[in-house]
């Protein structure tokens, strides 16, 4: 039977993804880390662009505030320290993940919000052995090992008591980097298939929707889509092998102007490096 026009740049599209890949996998011979300054961009274009993206979602998500890219940005940072490090996934950093998500270095916001902390900690150390007897037991297939873990976190009763998508997004994208593939990555392209597909492994479909959608053609469930999808919005301009790129101090209180200074000054840096 004849493909349709769009079957055929489906497939097109779905090659040409695969040979980035497999490219990028062999020429990646150096550490790889986050390009916090690439993710920053996408970040902001994705913020810009976000009351049509919200338009198009099965579940309204809050705002893309400032304070959420602030977060993210710290926490990809202090991913490729334990890239850097060569700390693995675990409990310590689990939790340490999301604390950052939500509150960066800041001394003083930590302790006011000691009894939040306490209690992601309760429920990461419950139900984190779980999730890492899950990661330990599936290496050979790095696309569904990022997919699976990134379910586990998200899906009931949830890793954390808040930020499960952030923090998930960046603990399963960090399996991809240290496999020496590019990595999943918010952007416009890819939002609302990832707000909808993790909506639905956290709340689950109703009868009526699930019926709905196999008499549309759509039956698989999310859970099975995730590994294909993380590996069709996987883009190498994500990643660098820069470990020193856009330091940003590991104590004290966020100080946004500094932050973002710093990323313009290195992106200076490498491009006058280059010339």
């Amino acid at each position: 039977m004849a493909l349709s026009s769009h079957q055929s740049g489906a497939l097109a599209w779905r090659d040409q993804r695969a040979a980035l890949v497999k490219h990028w996998t062999r020429a990646s011979s150096q550490p790889s880390y986050f390009n916090i300054a690439a993710i920053r961009d996408s970040l902001r274009r994705v913020q810009g662009a976000y009351d049509t993206i919200q338009s198009r979602l099965t579940v309204p998500r809050d705002s893309f505030s400032d304070d959420i890219i602030r977060g993210l940005l710290l926490a990809y940072r202090y991913m490729n320290d334990q890239i850097h490090n060569g700390r693995e996934v675990s409990s310590p950093l689990l939790q340490q993940i999301n604390h950052v998500i939500h509150y960066g270095w800041d001394s003083e916001l930590r302790r006011e919000y000691e009894k939040a902390i306490n209690a992601t900690e309760e429920k990461c150390a419950a139900y984190a052995p779980r999730l890492l007897t899950w990661h330990a037991r599936h290496q050979k297939d790095p696309w569904k090992r990022t997919a699976g873990t990134y379910i586990r976190i998200l899906e009931p009763p949830q890793l954390y008591t808040d930020g499960n998508h952030r923090s998930g997004a960046i603990v399963a994208s960090s399996i991809l980097i240290r496999a020496r593939l590019p990595p999943f990555v918010l952007t416009v392209d890819n939002a609302v298939e990832y707000f909808n597909l993790s909506a639905d492994i956290k709340y689950g479909l109703d009868l009526s929707s699930y019926f709905r959608r196999v008499v549309e053609g759509d039956w698989k469930p999310a859970r099975w889509k995730m590994p294909s999808f993380f590996r069709d919005s996987a883009q190498s301009v994500f990643v660098t092998s820069d470990y020193g790129q856009d330091r940003v101090p590991e104590q004290g209180p966020f100080d946004a102007d500094t932050f973002f200074m710093c990323e313009e000054r290195a992106l200076l840096k490498r491009a006058s490096i280059q010339r």
